[in-house]
């Protein structure tokens, strides 16, 4: 703790102040006291015509001490005095300087010096009267400076100013309240019932320290004389603001809780003045939203809107019941009020969320159904497929319970019906009518006179269903059929993906059949495909619609260790992967015909086990092993061989069996138009890998270096190190950040990525590195989620001022996009978006903003 002493020195004229100073801290080095640990420095004017002038010495406790111990003595310095600062002097400096009146002390026979606190203790025990130190002076200074912040407190909090008529009245409560309609809510209505009684009205101007008139006050604001006054009777301005905007509210939610939730749909129970903006221009309000966000705030001082704010009704409608609450019990109470929160933030994650993230993604359930969950296309998915497709669109909510509620007739799979049942029925019919009229999807396009290849845009396929005599509602049926959220077409391959495999992968039927014997055909497949699979024709149905032949579904489904055969055990996985409804102990024992306790490839499809063997048999009769075998069939050193080159290598090799379906038996799925080394042989294809110097014929070794230099450098394109090493990733693949945050990053829409959705998006992007880090230096404003601001301030700046300039200009982005899409083609290319944009008014860089948006 530091202190001071102060020394009285006797000047001649002509002394230089510095060299005093200098002249003492010799001296005090000759007595070994620490000079270099204090500081000196004149108080006042020196005089120059000599005089006593006081130096303060600054520092230590310790070093002070022996300073005043040495000048207690009265030394000289250079033949100058120097003596203490006597105690009556000190005293009354220190009452200048804080401004005090010190009690007086009767004079000691011996003046008493303060050096050490050890000292002050010793003079206490002996009874010695305390002196009036600078350290007492703080202590005063401080309770006095306690004494007048409590009066001014007490001035604060004291009444303030009354008034006593209506219009003062209204400026003293818009001064304590923020706005006329806070008071209202807040200060006059409290019970929320919408009018105010003369009792009422009594309480609150006593409140708030009213001293006119209260009767003529409340006679002159009771204007239809009813006996109480209503919000327009108070301030008729912010009646008819917030009347209007209870009406937009309850015209497009139905209820304010219902409108309170679409407002805050981050779930963080406030709205900013950003927030509760933006919901109001994409809602198209039209008044000023900055004013109405003032009336909703309930004081002066506070920056947010809350719930009770927003609508009170709403608030005491999500209050637990006082009535039921009467018999329970504090605890009983906590855990009711704690299980409602829950539930509440448990709807951003209950199946109304899962569909809303699928329509994100897709565009309509249809397309989620189509693309991202019934993947093999057989109508219906079981659990294991349901809970992998909607974790990996990055859903974190019970897929369990999701699960249950959507299949309820509690079989194993769910369908599209079940899904969403309006889109099932518009396309069933439609399936139904199209299939009916001409047989398939395929004959229709071409009675219709359509190639096959054309996207069909919604005035078009308009025209298609009158032609078609189609009388269901066409422009649902149009949102159920696109495939992706910005494609507003959709070709003949994505309504029927058959139909590109049609003559490929089904020569048969290619023959000539009349339509009433393709329809009842289609009748059977349909009633195929509800009735489920319960015997082995229906599994082999399924086998050969997800995997094209049997051999193909051996391979990846039933015998997938690549031992030749199939337990039990293993049969029964299979089948409960496709869907199987029947016995699977039934089914086994009609299949495993030779009692050995396993199936082999013989017993699913004999023609297929007998072409194969014959082929394997004859390759290695001609070559010593698969690696010089495929040495001689990949003659070009392609590494795949299509169809045609397949088949005429098999005629050279001399095999008398069909090639072509050979081929098709090879191929590892149906959509693949080549087979490879691992098709024909897999132990061949991991020697050829991880060998190539053994089989340098097959793959030389500088083509093997030179593989593997690639893959290193592809692995270093996916080291993320640092946050620009990201950037420069996201920009190469996507192109723009933005387009990375809406394809990659912010899967659910809702402008914000928590840590767990960043690391899966960076798992699915194969991204390595310390993702943790990145997240971290990434979160500017450390409160746990990433928004686009934070990745690309620039591209959120400019989204953010174009989509205010839309709203302004046009109330709403569809009604910009119709005003842009001048052609009515559904789409804006570059130009024409930076030509509209400028003759609109915008200020900023449309190129730029163009590219963001795509």
């Amino acid at each position: 703790e530091q202190g001071d002493v102060r020394l009285l020195i006797s000047l001649t004229p002509g002394d230089n102040p510095s060299e005093v100073i200098t002249e003492l801290r010799s001296a005090l080095e000759s007595v070994n006291i620490d000079h270099q640990r204090l500081s000196f420095r004149f108080s006042g004017e020196v005089p120059a015509k000599g005089g006593q002038a006081m130096l303060v010495a600054l520092g230590l406790d310790e070093v002070l001490g022996r300073l005043r111990r040495f000048a207690y003595g009265e030394p000289k310095v250079g033949g100058r005095d120097v003596i203490l600062e006597p105690a009556d002097n000190k005293q009354a400096r220190t009452a200048r300087l804080f401004e005090v009146t010190l009690p007086e002390t009767p004079p000691a026979e011996k003046p008493e010096v303060d050096l050490t606190p050890r000292a002050a203790a010793q003079v206490a025990k002996k009874g010695a009267q305390p002196r009036n130190t600078i350290t007492r002076a703080l202590q005063i200074q401080q309770t006095l400076a306690e004494i007048e912040q409590r009066k001014k407190d007490d001035e604060k909090w004291k009444r303030p100013k009354m008034v006593d008529d209506l219009p003062q009245l209204r400026r003293y409560l818009k001064k304590q309240y923020g706005s006329l309609a806070s008071a209202w809510t807040h200060g006059l209505d409290l019970d929320s019932n919408e009018r105010v009684t003369f009792s009422e009205f009594s309480i609150a101007m006593r409140n708030n320290y009213f001293k006119g008139d209260i009767k003529a006050v409340f006679n002159e604001l009771d204007k239809d004389g009813n006996g109480y006054i209503t919000m327009d009777e108070w301030d008729v301005e912010t009646y008819e603001v917030l009347k209007t905007f209870d009406e937009m509210v309850l015209s497009n939610y139905g209820s304010f809780w219902e409108a309170w939730k679409a407002f805050d749909d981050d779930g963080n129970g406030h709205l900013t003045e950003k927030e509760f903006l933006s919901r109001c221009n994409s809602l198209g309000y039209r008044g000023n939203a900055r004013k109405l966000f003032k009336y909703l705030l309930p004081n002066a001082h506070q920056k947010y809107v809350t719930l009770p704010d927003f609508a009170p009704q709403a608030f005491n409608q999500s209050l637990i019941d006082p009535e039921s609450l009467s018999t329970l019990s504090n605890k009983e109470k906590t855990e009711k009020a704690i299980q409602d929160v829950k539930d509440l933030r448990m709807e951003r994650f209950d199946l109304a969320a899962l569909k809303k993230l699928l329509v994100n993604k897709y565009g309509s359930l249809a397309a989620a159904w189509k693309y991202g969950l019934d993947l093999d296309r057989n109508g219906k998915i079981t659990y294991n497929e349901f809970s992998r497709a909607v974790r990996e669109i990055g859903f974190h909510g019970n897929i369990k319970a999701i699960w249950k509620e959507l299949n309820t007739d509690e079989s194993n799979d769910i369908s599209l019906e079940e899904l969403d049942p309006a889109a099932h029925k518009h396309l069933s019919q439609f399936e139904a009518h199209v299939h009916g009229k001409h047989g398939s999807y395929l004959e229709a396009w071409q009675a219709l006179g359509v190639n096959p290849g054309t996207r069909i845009h919604k005035k078009q396929f308009q025209e298609m269903c009158a032609q078609l005599d189609y009388t269901g509602d066409v422009d649902e049926l149009f949102k159920h059929l696109l495939t992706k959220p910005a494609v507003p077409s959709f070709s003949l391959s994505e309504l029927d993906p058959r139909v590109l495999q049609e003559s490929y992968m089904n020569p048969e039927r290619l023959n000539p059949v009349s339509r009433k014997e393709k329809v009842e055909a289609w009748r059977k497949e349909s009633l195929a495909k509800d009735m489920g699979a319960s015997d082995y024709k229906a599994v082999r149905t399924i086998l050969l619609n997800q995997y094209g032949t049997i051999a193909c579904a051996w391979r990846h489904l039933l015998d997938v260790d690549g031992n030749g055969k199939i337990s039990f055990v293993e049969f029964g996985n299979a089948m409960r992967r496709i869907g199987y409804k029947g016995k699977i102990k039934d089914l086994w024992l009609q299949l495993e015909k030779d009692g050995n306790g396993y199936i082999t490839m013989d017993e699913l499809d004999p023609k297929a086990h007998k072409a194969l063997t014959a082929f394997r048999e004859l390759v290695l009769s001609q070559y010593s092993n698969w690696l010089e075998a495929w040495e001689f069939f990949d003659h070009k050193k392609a590494r795949r061989l299509n169809e045609v080159q397949f088949v005429e290598r098999c005629e050279t090799l001399g095999y008398q069996g069909d090639a072509n379906e050979l081929y098709r038996y090879f191929l590892d799925h149906p959509s693949c138009e080549f087979v490879t080394l691992a098709d024909l042989d897999k132990e061949a294809a991991r020697e050829a890998g991880f060998d190539p110097e053994r089989f340098n014929t097959l793959l030389k070794k500088q083509e093997y270096e030179a593989a593997q230099e690639e893959q290193k450098r592809q692995q270093a394109n996916k080291l993320a190190e640092d946050v620009p090493s990201l950037m420069k990733i996201l920009l190469k693949r996507f192109g723009t950040i933005t387009a990375a945050w809406a394809q990659a990053l912010d899967l659910q829409g809702n402008g914000r990525i928590s840590l767990m959705e960043f690391l899966r998006a960076m798992q699915e992007l194969n991204l390595r590195g310390n993702m943790r880090k990145l997240f971290k230096a990434l979160d500017q404003d450390g409160n746990g989620s990433l928004t686009l601001g934070e990745l690309d301030p620039g591209a959120h700046e400019a989204i953010t001022r174009f989509e205010e300039f839309v709203h302004e200009k046009h109330g709403s982005m569809i009604d910009a996009f119709r005003a842009m899409d001048i052609g009515k083609k559904g789409r804006l290319y570059g130009a024409d978006f930076v030509e509209m944009m400028t003759k609109n008014g915008f200020e900023g860089d449309s190129e730029q903003l163009f590219r963001y948006l795509c």
